[in-house]
């Protein structure tokens, strides 16, 4: 139980829109995820725009997506604590080339 009280705290504390998604399915939001109309109980499946296979095969480290959020397109990086995927907002995509080989830049070192 101090587990999961522990990864929803850490979304809950994040100033950009961050969320906890549990077997596909959104199960905490932080304030400013729900600003952007992120719900609870949402299937994340219906928020992707790329990368349905990466996250269905995601294993743990760090994974880069981008979801379709109030009509907009938004990077997120997702990383797995606690027997949650955690997401939260990287940047717009108007970057996202950039910030895709950023991210993993960071991991190879």
């Amino acid at each position: 139980m101090n587990q999961i009280t522990d990864a929803m705290e850490m979304v809950s504390h994040l100033s950009q829109p961050a969320f906890c998604v549990r077997d596909g399915i959104i199960v905490h939001v932080n304030t400013a995820a729900a600003g952007r109309m992120i719900e609870a109980g949402t299937a994340v499946s219906q928020l992707l725009k790329t990368g349905t296979e990466e996250y269905a095969e995601f294993a743990g480290g760090c994974l880069y997506l981008t979801l379709t959020v109030c009509g907009q397109e938004l990077g997120f990086s997702v990383s797995r604590k606690n027997g949650f995927d955690l997401f939260h907002l990287v940047q717009d995509t108007e970057n996202h080339a950039l910030q895709a080989i950023s991210l993993a830049a960071r991991e190879l070192r």
